[in-house]
């Protein structure tokens, strides 16, 4: 199987997206960094950590699964089984990351706007640190029991391409009904939140008056940012089931497709983060242009100019005195 255009577009996407990731990543460290000790930093914090590991669940689909539906690098693969074996237990692990690091960031939404005293107390940065670690490290351990089991290569008949695939069905079986909780729950959970979350900024946000078509234009906003969170967890649930389903019931074709549909839902629920926060927030915005802008720099010039200037006509004035 050979690059195809959707291929080339997925890439693309993914490729303007980690830019854009990095340089939003770049800036909220440096926000941090120059922050003051009253402001809070935690939500920075957590989006810096789920970006790294939106761009890393991404570079991990394409090197374990997406080089061999490329036909790249089959012989690497079938010569180090062993990068086969441990494939599984990264791959699901940094999907159940990605999802994890969703609820928390609805969740921190959540308690600052509808606990903003409490949350100050309680979101620290002790707080936030262990729920970062709770966020990497758990997946980890519920797919770490896949270090007994092995992994082959299995050829698609149908789609013409190598994966790799457990010997063992109680494994595969084990993967989907796994993912199928990580995402079941993670789903319930953000959807919930998020529903009591646009009540909450729609009452926050009618209290000022000042322009109607602002406010319903950032009520939309966020509706859609929530609603775009929900509908990923979803996807990511209901093609668990689907993979799930395909196992039990032995059908390869099912299975094969419910894999490949990883990618592009994958895509949906880690590169629109970047984009959405910059969207929703018009201060941030402001302050993200400010700091990658040239024109900033330019203004530095002329200024150093007529410095010399100034002081080369002052100098002039002494000397005619």
């Amino acid at each position: 199987m050979v690059f195809t255009t959707l291929d080339i577009f997925i890439c693309l996407i993914q490729l303007i997206s980690f830019i854009i990731y990095s340089m939003v990543i770049v800036f909220l460290i440096f926000l941090i960094y120059r922050g003051n000790r009253d402001t809070s930093t935690e939500f920075y914090i957590h989006f810096i950590v789920n970006g790294f590991v939106d761009i890393l669940s991404n570079i991990f689909d394409i090197l374990i699964r997406r080089l061999l539906v490329w036909g790249l690098y089959h012989e690497f693969f079938e010569s180090y089984l062993w990068v086969g074996n441990l494939s599984p237990i990264i791959y699901y692990s940094t999907v159940a990351n990605c999802e994890i690091g969703t609820v928390i960031i609805t969740f921190n939404r959540y308690m600052q706007m509808h606990y903003p005293l409490k949350y100050k107390i309680f979101w620290t940065k002790r707080v936030t640190i262990i729920m970062v670690l709770l966020q990497i490290i758990t997946p980890y351990l519920s797919y770490i029991y896949l270090v007994n089991y092995k992994v082959t290569l299995l050829y698609s008949e149908e789609k013409h391409y190598y994966y790799h695939s457990m010997i063992d069905k109680t494994a595969s079986w084990n993967n989907s009904f796994i993912m199928c909780i990580w995402s079941g729950s993670t789903f319930l959970l953000a959807f919930f939140m998020n529903i009591f979350n646009i009540k909450k900024y729609i009452q926050i946000v009618l209290k000022n008056k000042n322009n109607s078509k602002s406010l319903s234009s950032k009520i939309y906003l966020y509706s859609m940012y929530c609603l775009l969170i929900s509908i990923s967890l979803l996807l990511v649930f209901l093609n668990s089931c689907i993979k799930l389903y395909a196992v039990i019931n032995n059908l390869k074709s099912l299975k094969e497709q419910a894999s490949n549909n990883y990618e592009w839902i994958i895509l949906l629920m880690t590169c629109c983060h970047p984009f959405l926060i910059l969207i929703l927030s018009k201060e941030l915005r402001r302050k993200f242009l400010t700091f990658y802008s040239i024109h900033n720099t330019l203004k530095v010039t002329p200024l150093a100019l007529n410095t010399i200037n100034n002081s080369k006509s002052h100098n002039r004035t002494v000397r005619k005195v």
